[in-house]
């Protein structure tokens, strides 16, 4: 992933975000694979790529994505997170990165950042582990 930083006007910064790569994504879908999109979020501005239908665990994203962002807004970093587009029920989690705001540069720069699962556990023949709640 490449990210720049540059000068948009008025104090703002226009951050973008280009060449996303997502890798070894968990499969959240039973019968087919997974319709990947990521979300691109800082602050409280959020942009959305497009939806790679059947993309599997491994998905490109070339395009650039922009952002006119304030410096405050930056300094919470940026929030990468990649979802399984579904038709009839909630979208699936697949993984969430963050950048600090130390690692954006303000040339542009080759990043990684590790996509790290925080949804449902899965046995290894794909069945959500549910958790039971404690009747109250």
């Amino acid at each position: 992933m490449a990210a720049a930083l540059d000068m948009a006007g008025m104090g703002h910064l226009r951050l973008t975000v280009s060449s996303i790569e997502c890798t070894n994504l968990r499969s959240a879908d039973m019968f087919s694979k997974n319709d990947v999109y990521v979300e691109i979020a800082c602050g409280p501005k959020t942009v959305k790529t497009r939806t790679i239908p059947n993309g599997g665990r491994n998905v490109t994203f070339p395009e650039a994505y922009e952002l006119i962002v304030s410096e405050a807004e930056l300094a919470s970093g940026v929030v990468l997170t990649a979802m399984d587009k579904d038709k009839y029920t909630r979208d699936d989690l697949l993984g969430v990165a963050t950048l600090e705001r130390s690692a954006l540069a303000d040339d542009p720069a080759r990043l990684r950042a590790a996509l790290v699962f925080k949804g449902a556990a899965r046995r290894r023949d794909g069945a959500r582990v549910r958790r039971r709640r404690p009747v109250t």
